[in-house]
């Protein structure tokens, strides 16, 4: 009686799909978690230059006329926009590789305009948007229209048109720091469905008033 030998060494078809099967299923989440690092590893970056970014803001703020600052960041309706990016200090050495943040508020820039093509040839990174209104929950219930001393601000109705007219002796500033990608910067405040997106930080700044 003949009896079949068993083959000595290497593997049957159905374990060799089982060990490609077990090595898919594993690359496949190691694949998902690297892209989870990724993304976490964007977000702190991000977060540390939108830090960077308020203080930028509030420096900025500090040095202007508070007249200025009031009729370009007291409306609800058309809110302040001022961009950020991280530019090379010295594009035109390639073994300096030193960043400094730069920002549409900057002298020879347009205020309230995204970075130029020059800008982006010198920059990189993502360009983060910092959308600006008046914070009205700080505002809400104030007296603070001096051209009409007996009416409380409701939260959502306009401030003084006039400067010269808000009595309070602070303005809180809500910001808003959405990041950019490079090939689709949003010019001006944004919709709702792409912010939501974006965002990256919220925060609050106050300016003083006199």
């Amino acid at each position: 009686m003949k009896f079949s030998k068993k083959p000595k060494g290497g593997f049957t078809l159905i374990e060799v799909m089982v060990a490609v099967g077990i090595v898919a299923v594993s690359l496949t989440a190691l694949i998902g978690l690297l892209a989870a690092i990724l993304d976490n590893t964007k977000q702190i970056e991000n977060e540390t230059v939108a830090i960077s970014i308020t203080t930028a803001l509030e420096s900025l703020i500090k040095d202007k006329d508070f007249n200025e600052v009031y009729t370009k960041m007291s409306r609800m309706e058309e809110p302040y926009v001022v961009y950020f990016w991280n530019q090379f200090q010295n594009p035109d050495d390639v073994d300096n590789s030193s960043m400094v943040l730069i920002s549409s508020e900057h002298p020879g820039k347009t205020p309230g305009q995204p970075p130029s093509q020059e800008d982006l040839k010198n920059s990189e990174g993502d360009i983060y948007r910092v959308v600006i209104t008046p914070y009205q929950a700080g505002l809400d219930g104030e007296y603070l229209n001096g051209a009409i001393e007996t009416e409380r601000y409701k939260a959502g109705t306009p401030l003084p048109q006039d400067p010269s007219d808000y009595i309070m002796y602070i303005l809180p500033l809500n910001l808003k720091i959405y990041a950019d990608p490079r090939n689709d910067i949003i010019e001006g405040a944004g919709t709702d469905e792409v912010n939501s997106l974006r965002l990256v930080l919220s925060d609050m700044i106050i300016v003083k008033t006199r």
